[in-house]
């Protein structure tokens, strides 16, 4: 060190201890710089591990909420039974009304989403699969819920019995299509959760293996009784 320092031109000893004392000065700055360095780093990384942490914990929790809704919906309708006794029954119910009597169906509406207005915000945590098939759910859903309101209206009852019939054959579809979404739907979040074995809900159907739906074109939720006159 005292050659690499006479060679410097440092030649007395007190240049050289300066020159020595401003080398370890450096040095430690440099070392200091260094472990502020490691330590902001370090802060960063645990700060984004929070941040995905509470970020994949606030996912789950919209994902459970959202399949929590669709299945009480999904129990809900299979308390009525079989779409397909629903129907007959209320078909044959309609052919026996008189001029007196006319048949107006009592078919209350659907129970409508507690969560979705909440979740509108934080719709972007969930992936696009998931989106397409939860937003599916919930539109079908309100579509139904308008449909129903038409078939209790003063223009639904004085409508001709064919026409009416036809409504309600609407109705039934669109019914179908909405216990399939919840389906759907659930299977998807199911997936996303990566639940398995005893969390699963073995009682809802494959959504796959449902029966096809009979072509009909989807009516929006405008679709008025008046269209029927046409």
């Amino acid at each position: 060190m005292e050659t690499i320092l006479f060679c410097l031109g440092l030649t007395s000893q007190e240049m050289q201890a300066a020159a020595l004392q401003g080398m370890l000065s450096f040095l430690g700055v440099v070392i200091t710089g260094c472990i502020a360095i490691w330590t902001w780093r370090a802060n960063r990384k645990a700060e984004r591990t929070e941040r995905l942490n509470l970020r994949t914990e606030k996912t789950r929790d919209l994902q459970s909420a959202i399949r929590a809704e669709i299945r009480g919906q999904w129990y809900e309708l299979r308390q009525s039974g079989e779409i397909s006794d629903f129907r007959k029954k209320l078909l044959e119910r309609l052919e026996r009304e008189t001029v007196e009597a006319p048949f107006v169906p009592l078919i209350p509406r659907l129970a409508q989403s507690v969560i979705l207005e909440a979740i509108v915000a934080d719709i972007a945590l969930l992936d696009h699969g998931t989106i397409r098939e939860v937003m599916l759910f919930y539109r079908q859903l309100a579509i139904l819920n308008a449909f129903i309101d038409e078939l209790k209206s003063e223009q639904f009852a004085k409508l001709p019995r064919d026409r009416r019939a036809n409504m309600l054959e609407t109705y039934f579809t669109m019914l179908t299509r909405l216990q399939k979404a919840c389906v759907t739907a659930n299977r998807r979040l199911e997936e996303v959760l990566k639940l398995d074995g005893e969390d699963r809900d073995l009682n809802m159907p494959d959504p796959g293996r449902t029966d096809p739906l009979p072509e009909q074109d989807e009516p929006g939720v405008g679709h008025s009784s008046r269209q029927h006159d046409d």
